[in-house]
């Protein structure tokens, strides 16, 4: 548990994923952990609760009710619910304080989100603040993650769901030119550590300072002369462990 872990206060949020088809059974696991005195601690540490409900019903108007209970004990989110630029309206019509950003979803709506989250925020039926979270896919450097994280801090999210470097290996998918602009040009978001290039998280946390620059982020120039050719590509190239 997080609890035996970790001294300092902690933070997280529940990704449902669209498993759940009615919001009933949702709600009773919720509520366990609410009211256990073994998750006290875990349960008070919740931010939000993302997107639990499959996405044929989660924006339907029959269970605002149940949305509207959930969120008076932790804000929930909808993700995989946004496809199109009303959705978020939608969602707040329901019940929902809030909704994720990504990069593939379009920048501009993101924009149009964040500020349909003031607006209600500010002058909504009911007191409560609607946000945007932030969360990358499965963004790898360079093009993809840079502009993502840019995104993010241009719409004021300083905390986001990280995955990319989760599932490569640095960016040993770079040639050799491309990783070492990379740490040249982007000190403060890389470092070389134990011989590999990556990510250089500290306590949870990266710096991105580097990333004003012109390109939207970028900031280094791609060595398609490097790549490998679509034909000759192999998995094992990734140099997953």
């Amino acid at each position: 548990m997080l609890d035996a872990r970790i001294a300092e206060p902690y933070y997280i949020s529940l990704d449902g994923n669209e498993q759940y088809r009615e919001m009933g059974g949702f709600a009773q696991l919720v509520e366990e952990l609410r009211s256990s005195a073994a998750f006290e601690r875990f349960y008070s540490s919740i931010l939000f609760i993302e997107q639990p409900l499959d996405r044929s019903i989660a924006l339907s108007e029959g269970i605002s009710d149940e949305v509207v209970r959930l969120c008076q004990h932790r804000p929930v989110i909808v993700d995989e619910s946004d496809s199109d630029l009303d959705s978020f309206e939608r969602a707040i019509s329901i019940g929902y304080s809030g909704i994720s950003a990504k990069n593939c979803k379009g920048i501009y709506k993101s924009l149009m989100n964040l500020g349909l989250a003031q607006l209600y925020t500010r002058h909504g039926p009911s007191e409560r603040d609607y946000f945007l979270t932030g969360e990358d896919l499965i963004n790898t450097s360079v093009v993809p993650l840079h502009q993502d994280l840019t995104t993010l801090a241009t719409l004021g999210i300083d905390h986001a769901e990280r995955n990319g470097h989760h599932y490569v290996c640095g960016l040993n998918h770079l040639s050799e030119t491309e990783r070492d602009a990379c740490l040249d040009a982007h000190a403060d978001l890389y470092a070389s550590l134990d011989g590999l290039a990556q990510l250089h998280v500290q306590r949870g946390r990266i710096a991105i300072g580097s990333l004003a620059v012109p390109g939207f982020g970028v900031g280094v120039e791609t060595d398609f002369g490097g790549m490998v050719p679509l034909a000759e590509w192999s998995f094992e190239s990734l140099g997953l462990p």
